[in-house]
């Protein structure tokens, strides 16, 4: 390369570089003071969230001023903080005092349209919101919003709300057949949902009712099918002694699988821990039947003793 054409790329080069390297400072910089905003911003919020929850918590708690809560439905930050206040409180001010607020009707409908936006956390708030604030007419509302939700969990929020608003003894098969037409959960969570709807039902009725609902429900289930099995460890959960008999007559079946008189001998354990179906099963030749069984046994109980000569480590 002659001097001259050096010299041009020089020329060239050298400014063309203070360009980019000028572009990319400024950007670099521009993306710092965009951090920092947001991050002043977001704290900003937070504080006022976290303010505002703890003087609506305080209001829920004297029970004294609720209608007159300066609580701007429009506002996101002030309905999460509502919200938060509702979940502290632990007090039942949604279906009594809440109710009188003149924008109570307005939160439940910016939480009700919130419930169908996109974003799944949106709506998994919204569902968790309508909970606390007990909205029970609007059931039809979440059964759909059931139905046609696709996130598994914005999905388990919904049941959980539904499982909460359990009034009648209809509601526990209809939590049923859901979770049979979308079955997206685990056990575990299924479990929980009946145990909510069990506690949810005997507190608005009686357990007796509680107890008759279950009673229907496996009445027509499958032994074989899972729901089945959360609903009787749910039902050992919830402290329903009146249903060991059910129980009983269902592990004696003579077809009844493994799986189902496990469930019922853990439920019945939970339930009567001195009921003989627990002795009479220590001649089990499952041992996960009588690792069961022993589990829930008393200390002294007759023939307790012998699991200790099992082969199956988990019996001993």
């Amino acid at each position: 390369m002659n001097p001259l054409s050096r010299l041009i790329d020089s020329t060239l080069l050298a400014p063309l570089l203070q360009a980019i390297a000028v572009a990319m400072a400024v950007s670099l910089l521009s993306l710092v003071l965009l951090l920092v905003v947001q991050k002043i911003l977001l704290e900003r919020r937070y504080r006022e969230e976290r303010e505002a929850g703890e003087r609506y918590a305080k209001a829920l708690a004297d029970g004294t001023g609720v209608e007159h809560l300066a609580v701007d439905p429009r506002r996101l930050s002030q309905r999460r903080a509502l919200a938060r206040a509702l979940r502290a409180s632990g007090t039942d001010v949604a279906t009594g005092q809440l109710r009188t607020a003149p924008w109570y009707g307005e939160l439940v409908r910016r939480v009700q349209k919130d419930a169908t936006r996109k974003a799944w956390g949106e709506r998994v708030a919204a569902f968790e919101m309508l909970a606390d604030l007990g909205v029970t007419e609007l059931r039809p509302f979440l059964e759909e919003s059931a139905r046609r939700e696709s996130h598994p969990q914005a999905y388990a929020a919904c049941l959980a709300c539904l499982a909460k608003f359990a009034e009648q003894a209809w509601a526990l098969s209809d939590l049923r057949n859901q979770l049979h037409a979308k079955p997206l959960l685990s056990g575990s969570f299924n479990e929980g949902l009946f145990r909510m709807a069990i506690d949810a039902l005997s507190a608005h009725t009686c357990p007796d009712t509680a107890a008759d609902a279950v009673r229907q429900v496996l009445a027509d289930a499958d032994p074989l099918d899972p729901l089945a099995l959360d609903l009787i460890r749910a039902v050992g959960k919830c402290g329903l002694s009146s249903l060991v008999p059910q129980l009983v007559a269902l592990c004696s079946e003579s077809q009844a699988p493994k799986s189902l008189r496990i469930a019922c001998v853990r439920a019945v354990g939970m339930l009567q821990p001195h009921h003989c179906l627990l002795l009479k099963a220590l001649t089990e030749p499952d041992w996960e039947v009588q690792a069961s069984r022993a589990k829930y046994l008393p200390r002294r109980a007759p023939g307790l003793s012998d699991c200790l000569r099992w082969a199956a480590f988990n019996v001993r």
